[in-house]
């Protein structure tokens, strides 16, 4: 889904193909993506730093969208569960 949201929005150019292991071991960024943690970035590959062994410019341009929507989405649930608290009855359907 981050990938998606970054190829609509125009975030970063997204490219998504086969790679050969010399090309991630020369990369200056190396990201990764499953279900679980989404995507994230890998700053060590076989004992050898990733560019320079820090999180990247790309992935910070990358990502501050994506930390914007992640806390609009926790206050939003903050603010739905204080609403079904204060009167008893759920913010969602009333009852």
């Amino acid at each position: 889904m981050a990938i998606e949201s970054m190829r609509a929005d125009g975030i970063i150019k997204v490219q998504e193909r086969v790679v050969t292991m010399d090309e991630v071991r020369t990369a200056d960024e190396v990201w990764i993506t499953n279900s679980s943690k989404h995507i994230a970035p890998v700053v060590e590959l076989d004992g050898q730093p990733v560019g320079d062994g820090l999180v990247g410019p790309v992935w910070e341009k990358a990502m501050t969208p994506m930390r914007q929507l992640s806390t609009i989405s926790r206050v939003i649930n903050y603010l739905t569960l204080t609403m079904r608290f204060m009167d008893g009855r759920s913010a969602i359907d009333g009852s």
